[in-house]
């Protein structure tokens, strides 16, 4: 039996398979939310939470609904 996964976690799956996906670069995501590119790394990794506007903010930069990168 494995692990659970939390909802946090997967959406930061999420977030991380999209921004791969679209293209979009650390560097410009970190722009984006205003935020220097050591503060996106903790923020992707799940060692600082993600605000629900910066995900918000994401998904505008990714091109795509909120829903499609929360689990």
């Amino acid at each position: 039996m494995s692990a659970p996964v939390s909802y946090y976690a997967a959406t930061l799956a999420l977030i991380r398979s999209r921004m791969q996906a679209s293209g979009v670069s650390p560097e410009y995501a970190a722009v984006a939310l205003r935020v220097a590119g050591p503060e996106l790394e903790a923020k992707l990794s799940g060692a600082v939470l993600l605000k629900p506007s910066e995900i918000a903010a994401l998904a505008d930069v990714f091109g795509c609904p909120m829903s499609e990168i929360v689990a």
